[in-house]
């Protein structure tokens, strides 16, 4: 129980230093030009978070924005692989949840910084059959 309250504070603490760490790479030479950090993120959830963290100083796009799409059967276009292969950071749940951003990154050839939530969380003991994957509902 302890563990899963922790997440969401290990979530948005990941993000900022994430953030800390590509605004001070950004200054000489960001996707954007402008000293803003470009965010891609698998939903919504994540989106918002670095939005509410980073303010101004992050452009975010959150890849799935509507509660009933289905990560399991999502289809990227050319404008997501677009905005992933210009991403500073990639935010994705991980835990098979939304496979799809590895499949995008990898695809893109991106040099940017995943935070893996599940990883950066530690709710995933291996093979624990009471897993949820959903660990932003943590």
């Amino acid at each position: 129980m302890h563990n899963r309250l922790l997440a969401l504070p290990l979530v948005a603490g990941a993000a900022a230093l994430a953030l800390t760490g590509c605004a001070t790479s950004s200054a000489s030479g960001d996707a954007s030009g402008d000293g803003t950090v470009r965010v891609v993120a698998s939903t919504n959830v994540y989106g918002s978070i670095v939005e509410a963290i980073g303010g101004d100083h992050v452009s975010v796009t959150s890849i799935l924005d509507d509660p009933s799409q289905d990560p399991h059967s999502f289809e990227s276009s050319a404008k997501t692989q677009l905005a992933v292969s210009k991403a500073d950071l990639l935010i994705e749940n991980g835990g098979g949840y939304d496979d799809f951003m590895t499949t995008l990154a990898d695809a893109s050839s991106t040099k940017a910084d995943t935070i893996n939530v599940v990883k950066l969380s530690g709710l995933d003991k291996g093979g624990d059959a009471e897993f949820n994957e959903h660990v932003f509902y943590s």
